[in-house]
């Protein structure tokens, strides 16, 4: 997921509709998003960071390959051409008060041949800690899950359960689990 920001003034309301208009806007600001913000941030702490996910083969999906390599995460993206990479723009003001996101996204099942490296890599303890981040966009099925937490046991790797909205039954075998509430 990419989050990118557009900075403008809002000084007035449109005549075509009750809506503020934005403008005087900066260039936009990106940054990571979702879970790879989650392996941006572990890898600031100092942790050595691989991340796997399946993304677009598209702009958006380019530029969070090219943040993770500016950042030393160890990218084991898989990126096709069905999938329209996540990503949330937030519309600003100069004081940081948020007029409008607009998100632009798809949602994606991986298949096996999608993971089965990242299963080989947990079996032969590479891992110290796997996190499964789910921030809901379908990436991580049941299947998937699953695999990962049994990958995970036979390597003796932790695993760390990052949920936002999903059922917690396909993580239920995780070793720790967080879940975030949803809100409403």
């Amino acid at each position: 997921m990419l989050d990118e920001y557009i900075y403008g003034c809002a000084d007035r309301i449109s005549p075509e509709a009750p809506c503020v208009v934005l403008n005087n806007c900066s260039p936009s600001q990106t940054s990571l998003g979702g879970a790879a913000n989650v392996a941006f941030q572990l890898s600031r702490s100092d942790y050595e960071v691989s991340i796997w996910s399946c993304i677009g083969t598209d702009d958006t999906g380019s530029i969070i390959i090219s943040k993770l390599a500016d950042n030393d995460i160890y990218n084991m993206i898989v990126q096709k051409d069905e999938i329209v990479t996540t990503r949330k723009t937030r519309y600003l003001t100069v004081s940081n008060h948020q007029l409008l996101r607009v998100d632009n996204d798809s949602q994606y099942t991986p298949i096996k041949e999608d993971y089965i490296a990242l299963l080989h890599m947990i079996e032969s303890g590479y891992f110290g800690v796997v996190i499964l981040s789910d921030y809901d966009k379908g990436i991580l099925s049941e299947d998937l899950c699953t695999s990962v937490i049994q990958s995970c046991k036979i390597s003796n790797t932790k695993s760390v359960i990052d949920i936002k909205y999903s059922s917690i039954d396909k993580f239920s075998r995780g070793d720790v689990n967080k879940r975030k509430p949803k809100r409403i």
